[in-house]
């Protein structure tokens, strides 16, 4: 008995260590050719496969498609089975191995298949269908735990802790080392692949592990080995959840490691959408989504390792930080998600320093005297060791500071929408707070502005409270108190809670909140009556108090008790007046005086406002938009001379009427409030058979406004916009009005002079225009430039508001009872500046004028004096008896009137303007052009005109973009230097030698045409664009303020599609030694060039976000010249061609010159429209226009 024993152990060691034999593949399959498939007419013998999409064709054996039907393959992994020609039987062993082969197919409008290699699990058994040609039974056996390798004593692949096979078609991907044991890449595959990747993507679904094939490429997180998501994924908002490494992956499914963190921290990374925040901890550490315990401003240090790989890691200890030499920035996160902000911060040993951080600058700088930020409602100021922050009061003008101490949160408003959120709860760290919840409620001390918490939520009217909607300020913010309002309808007040509900007396009167009305007893107390529910949906409703319900047809039976209700966002009503017609075509007037009356035909009553009793129409002075036929679309006039009529649907017209003592709209006591001090008009609505007084409009008062021309025609004005004709509202007007979100809209501009416009955007933030307004009636038009340069002007407050008028006569100023700024206005676009004025009498008086504050009297020497405003570190003084400029610690030097000036350090300019000879000041270099040259005198500094420009090489020339010099030569190098133009050459050779004109002409043709080819392919040191070692090290090179930075490029597009213009790509799938190519432009079809010899030469490339970035494109200069050679794209700046032009062949004569430059001699495209005709300037070029001959 235990022999017999022994032996059946022996047996089942023998069954158990048998391996099975691989069989070799004997499927001929490939991809087709698309003239394989063209002609499918061979009547030959099957011999071999060929696939293509989704259907599989047969060959003969010379490969001709013969006339059998193709195969057609749907959705999802496929076990085909060439023998059967169908798919293969997987509810037990696999009969015909040999040709068994794999497809993955996806949908996407149409099915994609391509064949793939991995493993596979029938119902039995299991089996691998590998690369290298051969097909096998993994059968049970020791273990193995190779990566990516199914383990024969577990029968899970060996990835992360082992994965199992899963049936569903979801399934799951991972990430695999590369592997040479030939199962999912052949031996021949995973030589050329493992000399620049390390894994590749698998899926695990349907009951296979297979090679993906299919993915978009990007960068993607894994956590153990398991893919948590792509962050280029097209789906928006993609972010992951925790991972341990991040790795970058081509479209070809293979993958290399791009990022892990060493070090425990809480770090951002970008996911192309968001600023994400993670916590990364553990061994090995792990990054998990920050849940919101990390919410408020901090410090983050910007950095990168030896591989030029960033990291943004959040700074615990401000005492560490060193911003002299190390880049950090201000983050406000709130639930994982981060966004810049701005901030001062105590920093260094003892926080004895402090620093200034921008969102729209790169990082945090040092900050050693008085500075101020910006906000939507005012500024945060640094003054000594303090900090203050200051409300706007106008436009240009603000109230007196208030304090803001650490360890608390403050609340600033200005107007009906901005606002500041405040934070110093760290004593360190004063910032704006930029994720203010969407629906917010905020309480503040009404004295301090500081933000309550707990108990101190509206326990006292020395409390308000803020109600924050999208963003806005919404108009039921108010005082706080903790009852409800005792006033009763219909006097239109509203309540502010409804908890206060326990009285059992009788009902008197009522009062509404949101979209409930309540009950009160004489006493004014809130009674416990069920609340009445005014409407769930927005519109006008009609209610009766009488019977307590909403009146929809027939005539108002209870006159005396009717209320109109304006009711929007669902849930929320406000009380309104106006008139009413019923379906009876009987028609009421429902007012603000508390007379309720029917309105009877009669005699005509042409006041604004009005409805007049011969037609039943309203009188109005404009309307918005062309609804209701109202504009004449011929000659865009109002057809509403007599009246605007009442409308049966739920969208409605708008209207303005100017407002009358008449009790309609407004009571007696609302309108002396409204109509003071200046002329007023409202926003009516007709809607739904009413005409309501609009007052709840989903705009603002600095937003948007009313533009009303002669015609009495009126439009919305958004961004300086009308909604309706598109035109430039902003050209001219005679009279402007600003709305509030109540439906009151005050006027603006009305008589003669030079006037400063603010106008704020979504998109620009202000816009800050001059008008010239004259004329008899006075008509306000838009500066052509006549005005530009560096002027005085003064605050006027005439009662209906601050106007900023031009001062002409500098004799005329008086700063000691008047207040006065200085704009640098270009083509009617102003900035503050910073800048001295002589005044007064005979100009003996000189005027101290920060850009930052009013001017003041400066009746001696300036030791602080004026800084720059840009990045050098510069000083404008008044000495006593004349200006000087200095910068840093050089010696000054002295300004003398009649002259502008430019100083440059470090890359960086300030230009002054003292060309007028009572002021000098700062130049904004933000409204003058994107580039454009200026001449000086090397010795002076003074900028040079006219003839003077670069005559002898005593001048300097500088090509300047946002105060940031671009290039830079001796004049007597002009032939050189980017923006100078062999035509400004010709034309100081005109100048000198006019006799020898056509034959100089013909000189510089023949030396223009030779730099074409020998010079315009040369490229400064200073290179921007991409620099290429080989595929592996590629560096990309941007301009910062401070100078070009280069980092790390990694190839990850496949492709030129839309998306990736001006990326580089390759084409992996097709070839292995595939060329590296540029996206040059997308447009319907792609645009590239391959990066070669023979393609060497001039292009231009269109704006994206990816060239915006690296070569400076916009939407006003969206074309730049680019230099392609084998081993680099760099921007060109020094490209002339003799011509005012360049010109482009879109199409190209071949494939590989698509937008290339062309040179003379080149054959002219036929199709004209395939021309670009491009004016450039350092290289950035703009389309001119369509050439027509």
């Amino acid at each position: 008995m235990r022999l017999l024993n022994l032996v059946v152990v022996l047996l089942l060691r023998n069954i158990s260590l048998t391996k099975a034999e691989p069989v070799t593949a004997t499927t001929d399959l490939r991809e087709c050719s698309s003239a394989t498939i063209q002609n499918c007419n061979s009547a030959e013998a099957a011999s071999k496969y060929c696939y293509k999409d989704n259907k599989i064709f047969t060959l003969d054996e010379d490969g001709a498609c013969t006339t059998a039907a193709a195969i057609t393959l749907t959705a999802g992994v496929k076990i085909f089975d060439f023998t059967t020609k169908a798919e293969a039987v997987t509810t037990g062993a696999l009969e015909n191995l040999a040709t068994i082969v794999l497809f993955n197919c996806v949908e996407n409008g149409t099915v994609t298949c391509k064949r793939t290699y991995g493993y596979v699990k029938t119902d039995t058994n299991y089996y691998s269908i590998g690369a290298d040609g051969k097909n096998e039974e993994v059968v049970a056996g020791p273990a193995d735990t190779r990566a990516g390798v199914l383990d024969p004593a577990t029968f899970k692949l060996n990835v992360g802790d082992g994965v199992e096979f899963v049936s569903d078609g979801n399934g799951s991907i991972y990430l695999v080392e590369l592997l040479d044991n030939g199962i999912f890449l052949s031996t021949e595959d995973y030589k050329k692949a493992i000399l620049s990747e390390t894994h590749f993507i698998l899926e695990a679904v349907s009951n296979t592990f297979i090679f993906s094939k299919f993915n978009s490429g990007g960068e993607f997180c894994v956590l153990k080995s398991k893919v948590v998501t792509n962050l280029d994924s097209e789906k928006q908002n993609i972010f992951c959840d925790s991972f341990d490494n991040i790795y970058n992956c081509f479209n070809d499914s293979l993958c290399r490691f791009y990022k892990s963190f060493d070090k425990p921290g809480k770090y951002i990374e970008d996911d192309g959408s968001f600023y994400v925040l993670y916590v990364c901890e553990g061994n090995p550490i792990v990054c998990t989504k920050d849940d919101g315990t990390n919410d408020g401003v901090h410090i983050f240090k910007k950095y990168s390792n030896e591989k030029y790989i960033t990291f943004i890691k959040l700074t615990e200890d401000l005492a560490s930080i060193d911003i002299e030499k190390e880049d950090y920035n201000m983050f406000d996160c709130k639930s994982g998600f981060c966004e810049r902000t701005s901030g001062f911060i105590k920093y260094g040993i003892g926080f004895s320093k402090t620093g200034e951080c921008s969102e729209d600058f790169y990082y945090c700088t040092e900050r050693d005297w008085e500075s101020s930020i910006e906000g939507n409602a005012g500024k945060l100021n640094i003054s000594g060791t303090g900090f203050t922050y200051t409300i706007k009061h106008g436009l240009f003008e603000y109230d007196a500071p208030k304090p803001v101490t650490g360890g608390k949160d403050y609340f600033f408003a200005y107007g009906t929408y901005k606002y500041d959120y405040i934070t110093f709860s760290n004593a360190h760290l004063v910032a704006f707070v930029k994720n203010v919840n969407e629906f917010d409620d905020i309480y503040i001390t009404t004295s301090t502005n500081v933000v309550g918490k707990g108990a101190e939520k509206c326990n006292s009217n020395t409390y308000y409270h803020y109600v924050i909607r999208n963003n806005y300020i919404r108009f039921d913010s108010g005082p706080c108190n903790n009852q409800i309002d005792s006033s009763a309808l219909p006097d239109n007040t509203e309540t502010n809670n409804g908890n206060c509900c326990t009285s059992t007396k009788a009902e008197s009167t009522y009062c509404y909140k949101d979209n409930k009305i309540y009950t009160l007893d004489e006493d004014g107390a809130c009674t416990t009556a069920e609340p009445i529910t005014i409407s769930s949906k927005e519109g006008v409703k009609i209610f009766d108090f009488t019977r307590k319900v909403e009146v929809t047809t027939g005539a108002l039976e209870n006159l005396e008790t009717i209320v109109l209700f304006n009711c929007f966002e669902g849930d929320k009503c406000k009380r309104t007046y106006d008139y009413v017609k019923t379906d009876n075509n009987r028609y009421y007037r429902i007012g603000a005086d508390g007379i309720n009356e029917e309105v009877v035909s009669g005699d005509a009553d042409t006041t604004s406002g009005v409805l007049n009793p011969a037609t039943f129409k309203l009188n109005v002075l404009g309307t918005i938009g062309p609804r209701n036929g109202v504009i004449d679309p011929d000659t865009y006039k109002l057809n509403i001379e007599n009246g605007a009529e009442f409308v049966s649907d739920d969208s409605g017209s708008s209207y303005f009427v100017e407002l009358a003592n008449n009790g309609i709209f407004l009571s007696s006591k609302d309108y002396e409030i409204a109509n003071t001090p200046s002329k007023t008009i409202i926003s009516i609505m007709a809607v739904k058979n009413t005409f309501i007084f609009n007052n709840v409009l989903s705009f603002d008062l600095e937003l948007f406004g009313l533009h009303l021309t002669s015609s009495s025609l009126v439009f919305y004005v958004f961004n300086g916009v009308d909604t309706f004709t598109g035109n430039d509202i902003f050209g001219s007007f005679d009279s402007l009005y600003s709305c509030s979100t109540d439906g009151i809209c005050k006027l603006s501009v009305t008589f003669a002079g030079k006037y400063i416009k603010d106008h704020i955007s979504y998109d620009n933030g202000h816009e800050i225009r001059l008008y010239v307004c004259d004329g008899n009636p006075v008509v306000c038009t838009k500066d052509d430039g006549t005005n530009d340069g560096v002027n005085v002007f003064k605050l006027i407050n005439d009662g209906k508001g601050t106007l900023v008028k031009l001062v002409e006569d500098l004799a005329s100023v008086d700063l000691e009872s008047e207040k006065y700024q200085l704009f640098d206005c270009k083509s009617a676009d102003c900035r503050r500046t910073s800048g001295y004025i002589k005044y007064g009498k005979d100009f003996s008086s000189v005027g101290r004028c920060p850009y930052d504050a009013d001017c003041t009297v400066q009746a001696e020497a300036d030791n602080t004096g004026l800084e720059g405003l840009y990045r050098i570190q510069s000083t404008l003084k008044y000495t006593g008896t004349g200006f000087t400029y200095t910068i840093q610690d050089s010696t000054p030097k002295d300004l003398i009137s009649g002259n502008d000036y430019l100083f440059v350090e470090d890359k960086y300019s300030d230009y002054i303007c003292f060309s007028k000879t009572n002021i000098v000041a700062f130049y904004i270099e933000d409204i003058r052009k994107k580039e454009y040259d200026v001449y000086i005198n090397t010795s002076t500094n003074v900028v040079g005109k006219g003839a003077e420009k670069c005559n002898s090489d005593i001048y300097y020339h500088y090509v300047i973009s946002f105060s940031y010099i671009r290039d830079s030569a001796l004049c007597e190098n002009t032939d050189t230097i980017p923006g100078n133009s062999t035509e400004n050459e010709n034309e100081n050779k005109k100048e000198n030698d006019n006799e020898n004109k056509n034959e100089e002409e013909n000189e510089n043709e023949n030396e223009n045409e030779q730099k074409n080819k020998e010079e315009n392919t040369e490229i400064e040191n200073n290179a921007i664009g991409y620099i290429i070692s080989d595929e592996n090290n590629i560096s990309i090179c941007k301009q910062s303020p401070k100078d070009i930075i280069c980092t790390e490029y990694t190839i990850t597009e496949t492709s030129c599609t839309s998306d990736n213009i001006g990326k580089l790509f390759k084409n992996n799938e097709k070839n292995s030694n595939e060329e590296i190519s540029i996206c040059l432009n997308y447009s319907d079809k792609e645009y590239s060039v391959k990066l070669n010899a023979v393609n060497q030469g001039n292009y231009v490339l269109y704006k994206s976000s990816t060239t915006n970035e690296i070569f400076g494109t916009s939407n006003d200069k969206p074309y730049v010249i680019i230099t392609i050679n084998k081993n680099s794209v760099l921007l060109n700046t020094k490209y002339s061609n003799g011509l005012k032009y360049v010109y482009i062949n879109k199409e190209g004569n071949t494939s590989s010159s698509m937008y290339r430059i062309m040179n003379k001699g080149d054959n002219c495209q036929k199709n004209i429209e395939n021309i670009l005709e491009l004016e450039c300037n350092n290289g950035l070029c703009s389309e001119h226009l369509n050439i027509e001959n």
